[in-house]
C-alpha cells in the first residue's frame, strides 16, 4: 500500500510540475509582457517568491511529520512541493493582476547599467556558501538543496541579461564591418520564439558564454543564420523591438521611434545586399513588403522556413516555447496569403527548410528545400 501512495505522488507530483510549466506560468509571463514588465526582475521576483513559499512548507512539513507514520512522510513532503506551486502561481497571479500598465516603448541604444555578471556571482557564492553551511551544521538536507537550486536558477538569470546587454548594435557593425549588410524582416513576436535547436554556438558571435549553451539550445532564426552570413554575406541587421528591455540576440538591432522607423527600413532596403525574411502577419512586416514591391526590390527578397526538427528536438523546442510563452508559428497560407496582398507572386507551402526568391517582377520560385544547416542557407542567398 505504501508503494502505491508512493507512486500515485510522485506521478501527481510530476502532472502538478508540467502543469504549472506549460499553462500557468506561460500565462502570467504573457500577462505581465503585456502590461509593459519585460526586464529580468520579474522572473527573480517569481524565483524568489517560490523560494520563500517553498521555505515555509517546508518547515510545516518538518513540523507535521514528526508526529506522523513512515508511509505518510512521502506524500506529505510532496504536498509540500504541490502546494508551493499552486501558492505561488496564485500569488504571482494577483500581482501581476495588479500591476499598473506602463508603456515601455522607447528608442536608441540600450544601456545596462546594471552589474549583472557581479550580480550572478555574487548569488551564486552566496546560495552556495549557505548551502554548504546548511549541510555542514546537518539542519535540512531538504533546505540546502533548495537554496543551492535558488541560486543556480537567479545567476543563470543575471548571466543571460549579461550576454543579452553586451550584444552589439546596428550601428557598431555598420562602423566595423563595410560591407553591405543583409537585412532580417519578421515579426517581432518572433523574437521571442525559438525555432531551430542548436548542438553549439561559435564564441566569437558574442551571444554564447554559458557552459550549457555551448553544449545545446535553442535559438530564433536569425541567431541560427547569424555566423554563416557574417562569415560569408555581411554583417546581418535588424530594426529591434522598441519594448525590448535588453537588446535581442542574433542579428544587430537598432531601435527607433515610431514615427522614425519606416524611413530608416527603406534606407536600409536600398543599402542591403539581400533581404532574408520568416513568415509572418503583422503590419509591419506587410508595410515592408509592399515597400519592397513599390521600389521593385523584389529580386532582393528571400523568404526562409525554418529547418525541419523532428523527435525529441521538435518536442523540446515545443515545450520551451510553451514554457516562455512564445506565440505559435504564422501558417503558411495566412503569410502567403498577405504577401499576395502586396503584389507578391506566391507559391505553395514548400515545406521546412525551404528557400523561397523572387525576380525583378514579384514572381516567386522554391530556391531549395530540406536545410538543415546555416551553411545550407547562405550557400543558396550568396
Amino acid at each position: 500500500m505504501f508503494d502505491l501512495i508512493l507512486i500515485a505522488s510522485i506521478v501527481g507530483g510530476a502532472a502538478v510540475i508540467v502543469a504549472a510549466m506549460l499553462w500557468a506560468y506561460p500565462r502570467l509571463g504573457r500577462r505581465a509582457r503585456a502590461k509593459g514588465y519585460r526586464g529580468p526582475l520579474l522572473p527573480v521576483l517569481f524565483v524568489l517568491l517560490n523560494f520563500v513559499v517553498f521555505a515555509v512548507f517546508v518547515v510545516s512539513a518538518i513540523l507535521l511529520v514528526e508526529d506522523l507514520p513512515d508511509a505518510a512522510i512521502a506524500p506529505v513532503s510532496l504536498a509540500a512541493i504541490f502546494a508551493t506551486l499552486a501558492a505561488a502561481t496564485g500569488i504571482g497571479a494577483g500581482v501581476v493582476r495588479f500591476l499598473p500598465e506602463r508603456s515601455v516603448r522607447r528608442a536608441g541604444r540600450r544601456v545596462i547599467r546594471t552589474p549583472y555578471v557581479g550580480l550572478g556571482w555574487l548569488v551564486l557564492v552566496v546560495a552556495f556558501g549557505l548551502a554548504i553551511t546548511i549541510f555542514w551544521t546537518g539542519t535540512s538536507v531538504t533546505a540546502g538543496l533548495q537554496l543551492t537550486m535558488a541560486g543556480l536558477m537567479l545567476s543563470s538569470m543575471c548571466f543571460w541579461a549579461a550576454r543579452r546587454s553586451r550584444q552589439p548594435s546596428l550601428a557598431d557593425v555598420e562602423a566595423a564591418d563595410e560591407r553591405p549588410p543583409v537585412l532580417y524582416l519578421r515579426n517581432f513576436e518572433d523574437d521571442q520564439r525559438l525555432l531551430v535547436w542548436l548542438p553549439a554556438l561559435p564564441d566569437d558571435v558574442g551571444v554564447s558564454g554559458s557552459v550549457l549553451e555551448n553544449v545545446v539550445r535553442g535559438a530564433t532564426m536569425d541567431e541560427f543564420l547569424r555566423p554563416e552570413i557574417v562569415a560569408h554575406l555581411g554583417p546581418l541587421v535588424a530594426l529591434g523591438d522598441p519594448t525590448d528591455y535588453l537588446p535581442a540576440r542574433g542579428a544587430a538591432r537598432e531601435y527607433l521611434a515610431d514615427d522614425d522607423w519606416e524611413k530608416r527600413a527603406a534606407e536600409l532596403m536600398r543599402t542591403a545586399g539581400c533581404i532574408v525574411a520568416i513568415p509572418g502577419t503583422s503590419e509591419g512586416l506587410r508595410w515592408e513588403f509592399e515597400h519592397i514591391v513599390d521600389d521593385g526590390l523584389q529580386h532582393k527578397l528571400f523568404v526562409l522556413t525554418p529547418p525541419a526538427a523532428r523527435g525529441p528536438r521538435a518536442r523540446m523546442l515545443h515545450a520551451t516555447n510553451r514554457v516562455g510563452g512564445a506565440p505559435p508559428p504564422v501558417p503558411w497560407t495566412a503569410f502567403a496569403a498577405m504577401a499576395a496582398a502586396t503584389g507578391l507572386g506566391m507559391v505553395e507551402d514548400p515545406g521546412p527548410g525551404a528557400i523561397v526568391g523572387f525576380d525583378r517582377i514579384g514572381v516567386a520560385s522554391v530556391i531549395a528545400r530540406g536545410a538543415e544547416t546555416a551553411l545550407d542557407y547562405v550557400r543558396e542567398l550568396a
